[in-house]
């Protein structure tokens, strides 16, 4: 317990440093310890830095330029017509999963900082969800027409894309009278295709086939209906995000981490899953958010203070899986791992707006 604040100074200095963040203010997806080497500049986790930044009481000097540079860079993408998940990949495919994670980035900074752009930069992304909505009845993973040769949870999924509850609810906060209609009603559509995907026992089909269930995803579920519970004050959504919290946690692995993924079905024959770190620290903020599981929560947050990596000058990073050969300091799973141990150390509830 006593090494978290410590632990949480590190990894916060880290974030607001040039390791991961690349000269043009975007955060990559993660730094090589070894080859002392970025990989790609990320738009969806630019997004979620910025929600950390302006979720800092006390910033530092380096987090408040940090944060400068990162919107400078998201706007500029964005008023460049450039809504590709990654430059050259893909074909400049979209994900409204990504656009939903910058946008609420953007308005998180725009309410911190009085940044009118940010604001107008954030209202284009939720425009374009919004209409896809009201062409479809729900929000998928890809626009209507979008095509790709990738499977899996982030393209055929639904339970994940309720986290993009929080940016919608968020600017519907933002919009006064009836001009807020069309946001609640795209609010009321992604929480019902959420709860659609969950199941009895608490658990969320995070993909098409079911064969397993993917916890990140599972995770993404829970704190968009979370968000949408303190928001609204709604039971519904309050008891679903607490179910599938619970659900989680019959899966911890004996270090005190999160398995990647729980077969399910078909998927028995997956294999054994790896340790994953960003749906751990997922796990434990989803845990103090909901109220259950404090002990097993409490072995969570020591695991992830236990594999964190120093990299000198009170700075230190997370992996993403802690067993790995390569030695990746992962962006998201340290930005998730802030507000865990956080929230494992006792520290007050985020605003739903502010939750990474």
């Amino acid at each position: 317990m006593s090494a978290r604040p410590h632990t949480v100074t590190a990894l916060r200095s880290w974030l607001a440093d040039g390791e991961i963040l690349g000269p043009d203010g975007a955060m990559h997806a993660w730094y090589d310890a070894e080859s002392g080497e970025r990989s790609f500049p990320y738009p969806e986790i630019t997004g979620y830095a910025l929600t950390h930044y302006a979720g800092r009481a006390e910033p530092t000097g380096a987090e408040l330029t940090a944060a400068e540079a990162a919107t400078a860079w998201l706007l500029r993408r964005i008023e460049a017509g450039n809504l590709a998940a990654r430059d050259g990949w893909e074909s400049g495919g979209v994900y409204y999963f990504d656009l939903a994670m910058i946008a609420n980035g953007l308005l998180a900074i725009a309410d911190r900082r009085s940044l009118p752009a940010a604001r107008e930069g954030a209202d284009r992304l939720v425009a374009l969800m919004v209409a896809e909505i009201d062409r479809c009845g729900q929000l998928p993973a890809l626009p209507t027409g979008q095509v790709t040769r990738r499977t899996g949870w982030s393209v055929t999924g639904r339970a994940h894309m309720g986290k993009a509850v929080q940016c919608l609810l968020h600017a519907a906060h933002a919009t006064p009278g009836e001009s807020r209609a069309d946001l609640d009603r795209a609010t009321a559509a992604v929480v019902a295709q959420t709860l659609a995907e969950q199941q009895p026992d608490g658990r969320f089909r995070t993909d098409a086939d079911d064969e397993v269930t993917m916890l990140h995803p599972h995770l993404y579920a829970v704190e968009g209906l979370w968000c949408h519970a303190r928001a609204t004050g709604d039971s519904r959504t309050a008891d679903a995000a607490r179910a599938g919290a619970q659900w989680v946690w019959r899966h911890q692995l004996p270090t005190g981490g999160l398995p990647r993924f729980v077969a399910t079905g078909r998927g028995q024959g997956a294999g054994d899953p790896p340790e994953q770190l960003d749906l751990t620290a997922q796990a434990v903020r989803a845990a103090a958010l909901t109220g259950v599981e404090p002990d097993a929560a409490a072995r969570a947050a020591d695991r992830l203070v236990g594999v964190v990596v120093d990299r000198g000058g009170s700075r230190a990073a997370l992996p993403y899986q802690p067993e790995s050969t390569t030695r990746h300091l992962n962006a998201w799973v340290t930005l998730f791992a802030v507000q865990a141990l956080e929230l494992a150390s006792g520290t007050s509830v985020p605003d739903w707006q502010l939750l990474v």
